[in-house]
């Protein structure tokens, strides 16, 4: 991988340490996937950052030094992989951008949740809570995702 942001993540900006991750990723049965944008001044997201989480491995990866989305457009597109995610349209306007086409075989878990009877458009936040007992911390939704290098608390 390229530059580790910390010791929990490690940060993808280029093309080829994307490709890789990719090339890894493709075997898994699962991937927990979030995003980042800013839509300030524009109607289309402007991706900021990409997590995904693969067998409990983080990955930060960095839309704004990658010229080559190819690998992940593959990954993502791969019907034989489950891509986890929460309330997921606004992440969904993001891969269309970024890729030029949709992740298949979704989970969401706001929906999931909705349906086994926790609350309909429950947060991701609020979610975690419920279930699990654990308070997350939200300070950052609102960041300057655009800027580099990241912050601590942004990462």
């Amino acid at each position: 991988m390229a530059n580790s942001v910390s010791n929990d993540f490690d940060y993808v900006d280029t093309s080829t340490a994307l490709a890789a991750l990719c090339d890894r990723a493709g075997d898994l049965p699962m991937l927990a996937l979030d995003t980042e944008f800013v839509r300030e001044d524009t109607y289309f997201p402007k991706p900021a950052l990409l997590q995904l989480n693969a067998e409990g491995n983080i990955y930060l990866i960095d839309p704004l030094g990658i010229d080559d989305f190819s690998p992940l457009k593959s990954l993502l597109c791969d019907p034989g992989i489950v891509k986890v995610m929460h309330s997921c349209s606004e992440d969904m306007e993001v891969f269309n951008t970024l890729l030029g086409s949709y992740p298949v075989n979704l989970f969401d878990t706001q929906i999931a949740a909705a349906l086994s009877g926790q609350g309909f458009s429950l947060g991701y936040q609020k979610l975690v809570e419920q279930m699990l007992g654990q308070r997350l911390e939200k300070t950052e939704t609102r960041s300057k995702w655009l800027q580099r290098p990241l912050t601590e608390r942004q990462a």
